[in-house]
């Protein structure tokens, strides 16, 4: 109950009582307030990533290429994987705003990118939503299933996406790779029979 007061007048004081997220740190006032300031080393590649993205010819897949070669990571030291980018991008912290149950709230900290920037990403992602939702006319048997081993051996992470080849003959690419150069198909067929032959394996002791 305390701990719930303390994070409500945080809150109220226009202070994220959560962790940092990626370009901030969590810092200590010299009045005690626990607070989150500006990451100097990882800030400018937060900046970036919104600026590329609301230029208009940046995809998501791209960001992340980009933010691995340049080295932008995790307080941890950690690979930014896609979700944590796409998260990052829809996140009104970065514009000194966040919300909190339900609320918007004005924060207290040093906005990285200007209300306009972050809604031009917003709006690009919104748009780009309302296509994806529009192509998406049909449901694959294995979607957010399979993830791209090639990729997985670079210390990245992009799922296989279903296509549909003749109008009837399914298949599954990794974009990243069909996007490099190197894409490899996979026949739903193959899939399946490789998923039957793990669950085969399987057996649940009766009691």
């Amino acid at each position: 109950e305390e701990t719930r007061k303390g994070m409500t007048e945080k809150v109220r004081q226009g202070i994220w009582p959560g962790a940092a997220p990626v370009g901030y740190l969590n810092a200590r006032r010299p009045d005690g307030k626990n607070v989150i300031a500006v990451d100097m080393e990882r800030a400018p590649g937060v900046i970036e990533l919104f600026r590329r993205y609301a230029g208009g010819d940046t995809s998501l897949v791209e960001l992340v290429t980009w933010a691995h070669q340049a080295g932008l990571t995790s307080k941890r030291g950690n690979k930014l994987p896609r979700s944590t980018i796409h998260a990052l991008l829809k996140n009104p912290l970065y514009m000194g705003e966040f919300d909190w149950h339900g609320i918007r709230h004005t924060a207290q900290h040093q906005p990285l990118v200007s209300r306009e920037l972050f809604e031009r990403v917003q709006d690009r992602m919104a748009q780009r939503a309302v296509v994806s939702r529009a192509t998406q006319f049909r449901e694959f048997a294995f979607s957010g299933l399979l993830a791209c081993a090639w990729c997985a051996s670079e210390g990245n992470t992009f799922l296989l996406v279903g296509e549909i080849h003749k109008e009837r003959y399914t298949y599954y690419a990794c974009k990243e790779c069909k996007r490099l150069g190197r894409g490899v198909y996979y026949r739903e067929p193959d899939i399946e029979a490789a998923f039957l032959a793990e669950l085969q394996k399987l057996w649940v002791d009766p009691e």
